[in-house]
């Protein structure tokens, strides 16, 4: 019982830095392209449809989205 419980922790937190991961490197993409005068509209986390969003002070537009 114990064996199935530590599997599944151990693929949940392996997911959680997955996520953890794509979503700084993603980060980084969008700091470049501000740096370099690309207009950023949107830092999303995920795929929509939008389960939460928030206008930055910069105008980004951030958003959380149901799918992963």
């Amino acid at each position: 019982m114990l064996e199935g419980i530590g599997f599944v922790f151990s693929v949940l937190v392996g997911l959680f830095l997955l996520v953890l991961l794509v979503v700084l490197h993603e980060l980084g993409h969008a700091i470049s392209a501000r740096r370099n005068g690309v207009v950023v509209e949107e830092f999303g986390i995920g795929f929509p449809p939008r389960a939460w969003a928030r206008k930055l002070k910069n105008g980004v537009l951030f958003t959380l989205n149901y799918l992963p």
